[in-house]
């Protein structure tokens, strides 16, 4: 199962009924046809992956997540009557499939030859400027015509008016940069900045860094405290849903499964980043919202530190947390 969410520190972005986050509606049974996505006001989004092989980073593209962007999370923000006016920032890490570009664009680097001065001639460039060190002149400029002729290309670099493909590449970034400049962004910076919103990217190889991995825990503990032989999916569907949101008729201990408290489980990842910070001792110093950064300060001086299941017991039988005043901007 392929599970996609956003919470607050004051719960998981949904709108409420009779006191719980509602329903999504697109996870299904496997073979019960395809269904278009529609918006829904909750950031939940769970569905069975089709593939037998890999791990859910095969399953999770980068186009399911914009529509997750489009269809979950905006339609979730914008019904909380709380965060009306207010600028979101979401924080997210670094997996590959929150890094999608424009689908026709792609990456000019890794693009074919052909594809990029297709590219070029969509766009309407006439030539392409292309600078060559070439010994005791130094770099020299060259300025190639691109070829009109539908699905023709530039001769091969080693032939005489030739261009590589690699001078292409930096050429087609070059024009659609001064042309274009939104077509080579990242798709959800993009949809983010239309929006008014911001992002803030948490370091590669930091999950204690991300609230919303304990969050994942918290449910997946409640599933596989109720694991069950021949378990369909639909009801571990349903099992995720009461490890996250609670479960007052469970009946491991008084009171029930209590709800995933989102307050303490952003405090935990907010200390978390405090530990790193201090362990930098002279280096760096403060804490989160208030670094202090010496001029001597290294960028690349970072280890992970901690682990994501740290601290997970001491909060995951909490108090749920509960919709609070926000601040002027609210982070997912």
């Amino acid at each position: 199962m392929i599970m996609v969410h956003a919470i607050t520190k004051w719960g998981p972005l949904a709108k409420l009924c009779d006191g719980l986050p509602i329903e999504e509606g697109w996870f299904r049974e496997t073979g019960s046809g395809k269904k278009e996505m529609e918006d829904e006001e909750t950031a939940e989004f769970l569905w069975q992956a089709k593939l037998a092989k890999g791990d859910y980073h095969a399953a999770m593209t980068d186009s399911m997540f914009m529509e997750w962007l489009e269809h979950r999370l905006s339609p979730a923000y914008n019904a909380i009557p709380e965060f009306k006016g207010k600028r979101m920032i979401l924080v997210l890490d670094n997996a590959s499939y929150h890094h999608g570009f424009d689908a026709e664009v792609k990456v000019p680097e890794t693009n074919t030859k052909k594809h990029n001065v297709d590219l070029l001639r969509m766009f309407g460039a006439k030539s392409i400027r292309v600078r060559r060190k070439e010994g005791e002149q130094g770099v020299v400029e060259y300025n190639f015509e691109v070829p009109t002729e539908p699905g023709s290309s530039f001769p091969a670099g080693n032939r005489e008016g030739g261009v590589s493909r690699a001078e292409v590449a930096t050429a087609t970034r070059e024009y659609i940069h001064l042309n274009h400049p939104e077509r080579l962004e990242e798709r959800v910076v993009t949809f983010m900045r239309k929006k008014g919103w911001a992002l803030i990217w948490t370091p590669p190889y930091m999950p204690s860094f991300q609230p919303i991995e304990l969050f994942w825990q918290h449910g997946k503990q409640y599933v596989s405290l109720n694991f069950e032989l021949k378990r369909k999916m639909r009801e571990v569907w349903v099992q995720i849903r009461k490890g996250w949101y609670g479960d007052k008729e469970w009946p491991g201990q008084e009171g029930g499964w209590k709800a995933a408290d989102c307050s303490k489980l952003v405090d935990h990842a907010i200390g978390e980043m405090n530990k790193w910070v201090k362990d930098r001792d002279g280096v760096l110093s403060g804490t989160i919202g208030n670094l202090n950064k010496p001029d001597r300060y290294v960028t690349d001086d970072v280890s992970p530190v901690g682990d994501v299941e740290e601290g997970v017991r001491e909060q995951i039988q909490q108090k749920s947390a509960e919709w609070g005043d926000g601040s002027d901007e609210v982070e997912p």
